[in-house]
């Protein structure tokens, strides 16, 4: 009985109908369980991780503003100095007429316009603004004197659409001495403020921000009523103007009004198409309304197909229980009645259901961990990519910072240079003192062409930047060697022990030669003090994270903290904190982080490993709503599945069996132990779950095993390599066991010599498949295989003396093989022992004799072999046969007789020969035949020829005497 007939046969009965409609009932209710268990377990996990994300919303804002405060008033600083030069200038330029005074000191000071006006702020003359002019005009009679303002304006975009980008300049008046009430009115440009004025203002890039390392969409809802959103993975505009209203109409979905409280609301809307779960979170300190859009499917995709697969997998051993109770069944057939079976149902399964009950719980609690543990890495990996964007952000804010203080010192030198080129009796110490006040500086020098110092506005002299007292940095040399400016810093002044800039502008006389150069000096504290906020420790300290998760960044050389969230652990030893060294390389994986089980995902690059670090927290309700599931699946399919289904399926198998539709021989068919069905059963789903799991991580579809198959996870003893241990398990087995299966089945229908090689392509197939098996575990649980193999050479000298004997048998086998001295069913002789070769492996080799003695031995204890397939075997053939017919007419039946045994029996080789007839008496005699066969075949040959002979002669002497007679007496040696 196949095991599809034992299902489908008594599933036909009566109680296999009530067995069907009771599994499918079920069913139901266990998928039930574990679908809302599940779904509802792993969304609250990803609803936190959301949570996290759009309360980070405040903390990128405040930021931005907080950054644009300190960056605003040093650009101030800086248009004012500017202003009070280029007002000096213009002063100092009196020989020129207004507009050329005006070009001239505008070009000087780089700003983008200059304009004269008259006390009461009307324009008198301009280079001509770079705002409209009407909105110039009504600027400047707004302006005081010495205080910049900025005007911001929308920027022009290049489709002509609105666009939430500010475009802007900043203005400052400064008083004209002596010219009875008239002032310049300089516009400068504010390019250095407007990054982070958009930064603040618009908010694509905040949510950008707020949504790095997270796959969603976003959207925000201004007090005005304008909705911006994220960048967009959109074709046109169109289409983002067609989701901007769909946000809109989800907007106003949402009950409670702007600024009336801080607490986010979940709706499930139709949004591009598709069902997604919306989450709008008010801000009333920005006014405004943020909406994050996920598609629910892939909102519940990882809960979904663990509880899928946990159904697929309960169900499918509440099938192989059934089997397992419909084998024992008709085991115990005609040996215990079935009312005494029936009664004694539960203690007779009781090995099944105790097998079912284990397996299905060990399966529950990995693949819930394994759901729960992926979860924690895929918010670790979010993290640290928004943690690693967050850094470089702040890494190219460093580079802006520095870049804008350079600018800004080097247009004021330049500004100086200009002044001092066009009136060298401004080259005096008084003069220098007053120019260093203007720009702000901390002192000005002067050098000749040499580099040594003519003047400066302090009192410290001898500076120089060559020679053996050179105590000015050699970075200034290049503007000696004919470059135009160098600008040097933040670095310590050997004589104020500040931190300083400097900027070096080459001076040049009338024909263009070098005149030496100005350094003007200026502190570095405001950059600094910049700098350190968008520094590495402070972005990590200041990242925002959940209560309990940690973020580092770790020297890979000498292993120590360069910062972390908590500032006090920066210079220590990261080794005495993690119990694994993530670090180095990238990990992913879990460690002991200060006794607490974390999940760390970590980055390395140029020097340095970012890590994030989330707790494993097993012990909290998760945990605890987990094991009540599993608790619940456990006693629904033990006490209430089982002991039902138990009965049914032996009423099933006896209704079956009393109905004749299955036999004696089919119940007798199955002479397997019952529970081999659950070892069978359970190793073709994990080898089919193995397949869609691979093709699901392929597609990414299923983020668990994505991350299982990616390898991702570090190696080691934790669930991450089980699971992979065990796929690797299934594969492996199901690949040797189809391969092995094919060379069996082709060995017997082959010849001996091919069967041969088959027998032994299939020992080296086993064996190859236990090393690969072993190594591959090996290295899924962090035993580094590479460095085991390569050592295999020392390993084997070490063990040599212990392991020769089996490399001999081996290297043996494989000889035997290729040379062909031995095949599957020869006639061999070895010792003194005599027997046909039965079974040859890659180390043994099993020869049977005449008795049926098994005789194994080892090949590379096989010396001296003789082998008696090899040859044709000279046979007799004894006939003892009654005298019915003269002896003219026998001898003439066993001529014929031998004549056509030689032409049916090809194995004969040549003929079949009479020797003669002997031992004449009266009531018979006795014919002697030979002939010759292969040796191997001797055995089946001669039975063969002595039916042949036996037909053929008592046919043919029936025929001549009329009289039945016994058969022939034939012996054969």
């Amino acid at each position: 009985m196949t095991r599809l007939q034992q299902i489908r046969t008594p599933a036909k009965e009566e109680s296999g109908k009530k067995l069907r409609a009771f599994t499918i009932l079920t069913t139901l209710l266990v998928a039930c369980i574990v679908f809302s268990s599940v779904l509802l377990l792993n969304g609250n996990n990803k609803l936190r991780l959301l949570d996290q994300y759009i309360r980070e919303v405040p903390v990128i804002v405040r930021d931005r503003e907080q950054e644009l405060e300190t960056r605003a008033h040093v650009f101030e600083e800086d248009i004012l100095a500017r202003g009070e030069l280029g007002t000096r200038i213009y002063g100092e330029e009196s020989a020129l007429s207004i507009e050329e005074r005006l070009d001239k000191v505008c070009s000087t000071v780089s700003a983008r316009s200059v304009s004269l006006t008259d006390k009461n702020g009307a324009l008198l003359n301009t280079t001509g603004p770079v705002i409209p002019a009407d909105l110039f005009e009504t600027r400047i009679r707004t302006l005081e004197a010495r205080k910049p303002v900025f005007e911001l304006y929308p920027a022009s975009a290049d489709d002509g659409r609105e666009t939430e980008k500010q475009d802007g300049t900043a203005f400052i008046m400064v008083p004209v001495g002596g010219e009875a009430g008239r002032r310049l009115v300089f516009e400068f440009s504010c390019d250095p403020l407007l990054d982070i004025v958009n930064t603040i203002g618009n908010w694509s890039s905040v949510l950008e921000r707020m949504l790095s390392g997270l796959e969603a969409e976003a959207f925000v809802l201004t007090g005005e009523g304008d909705i911006y959103s994220s960048p967009l993975k959109v074709s046109g505009s169109d289409e983002q103007e067609q989701l901007r209203q769909e946000a809109a109409g989800i907007f106003s979905m949402n009950g409670d009004p702007i600024g009336a409280g801080s607490k986010s609301t979940y709706k499930l809307v139709p949004f591009r198409g598709r069902l997604s779960l919306a989450i709008l979170c008010p801000y009333p300190e920005l006014d405004a309304q943020v909406l994050i859009a996920l598609p629910l499917l892939e909102f519940i995709s990882t809960g979904f197909y663990c509880a899928l697969t946990l159904s697929a997998f309960i169900v499918f051993s509440l099938i192989l229980f059934s089997l397992y109770v419909l084998m024992l069944s008709a085991k115990k057939h005609n040996t215990v009645d079935e009312e005494t079976f029936i009664g004694n149902i539960d203690r007779e399964t009781q090995p099944g259901r105790i097998l079912l009950l284990l397996v299905v719980g060990v399966f529950s609690v990995m693949l819930l961990m394994l759901e729960n543990n992926a979860t924690l890495a895929y918010i670790g990996r979010t993290k640290r990519e928004s943690l690693e964007y967050e850094v470089n952000w702040h890494e190219d804010q460093r580079k802006t910072i520095r870049s804008s203080y350079t600018d800004i010192y080097r247009t004021r030198a330049q500004a100086l240079a200009a002044l001092l080129t066009d009136h060298r009796e401004y080259r005096t110490h008084t003069d220098l003192q007053a120019l260093s006040d203007t720009l702000q500086a901390e002192y000005l020098m002067l050098f000749d062409e040499t580099g040594r110092e003519i003047t400066s506005s302090n009192t410290y002299t001898g500076f120089s930047i060559g020679g053996p007292d050179a105590n000015l940095s050699e970075k200034y040399r290049a503007v000696l060697l004919g470059y135009p400016s160098a600008v040097v810093g933040p670095e310590e002044d050997p004589y104020t022990k500040k931190q300083q800039m400097g900027a070096a502008i080459l001076l040049t006389k009338e024909n263009g030669e070098p005149d030496g150069f100005v350094l003007a000096v200026f502190d570095a504290g405001a950059m600094n003090s910049e700098l350190k906020k968008e520094s590495l420790e402070y972005t990590v300290s200041t990242f925002a994270v959940a209560k309990g998760y940690k973020a580092a960044v770790i020297d890979n050389e000498t292993g120590v903290f360069l910062a972390h969230t908590d500032a006090k652990k920066k210079g220590l030893k990261a080794e005495d904190y993690l119990t694994a060294v993530p670090y180095g390389e990238d990990f992913e994986g879990f460690t002991e982080y200060e006794g607490t089980s974390m999940y760390v995902s970590g980055v390395s690059n140029e020097g340095k490993n970012l890590l994030f670090m989330v707790p494993n927290r097993q012990g909290d309700t998760l945990s605890l709503g987990t094991l009540l599931m599993i608790a619940a699946l456990l006693l629904i399919t033990g006490f209430l599945y089982c002991p039902k289904a138990a009965r049914l399926c032996s009423r099933a198998m006896n209704e079956a069996i009393k109905n004749q539709d299955l036999s004696e021989e089919d119940i007798k068919a199955g002479s397997e132990h019952p529970l081999a069905v659950f070892a069978s059963g359970y190793a073709l789903f994990f080898t089919v779950l193995a397949g869609i799991a691979l093709l699901a991580a392929y597609t990414l579809i299923w983020p668990a095993f994505t991350f299982v198959y990616g390898g991702l996870w570090s190696r080691g003893v934790h669930l991450f390599s089980l699971w992979a241990a065990l796929f690797f398990l299934s594969a492996t087995l199901c690949a040797s066991i189809l391969v092995r299966t094919a060379l069996q089945g082709a060995e017997k229908r082959t010849q001996l010599r091919a069967r041969t090689m088959f027998k032994l392509a299939d020992s080296s197939i086993a064996y190859a498949t236990g090393i690969l098996i072993a190594v591959g575990i090996l290295y899924m649980f962090g035993v580094n295989t590479n460095a085991l193999l390569a050592s295999a050479g020392i390993v084997s000298i070490a063990v040599g003396m212990g392991s020769q004997s089996l490399v001999s048998d081996i290297v043996a086998g494989l000889f035997l093989a290729i040379e062909d001295s031995i095949h599957m069913g020869d006639v061999v002789m070895i010792d003194s022992w005599t027997g046909r070769v039965t079974d040859m492996g890659i180390r043994t080799i099993a020869i049977t004799d005449e008795n049926q003695n098994v005789k194994i031995l080892n090949n590379s204890n096989i010396s001296d072999v003789v082998n008696m397939s090899r040859k044709k075997t000279a046979c007799l053939l004894e006939l003892t046969l009654d005298r019915r017919v003269h002896m003219a007419e026998l001898e003439e039946i066993l001529r014929k007789a031998a004549e056509d045994a030689s032409e049916e029996m090809p194995e004969l080789c040549g003929s079949l020969k009479l020797e003669g007839i002997h031992s004449i008496t009266r009531d018979g005699c006795t014919a002697r035949l030979s002939f010759s066969c292969a040796e191997a075949a001797r055995t089946s040959t001669m039975k063969r020829l002595q039916t042949f002979l036996e037909q053929e002669i008592e046919k043919e002497m029936e025929k001549i005497s009329g009289e039945p007679s016994g058969s022939p007496e034939i012996r054969g040696f």
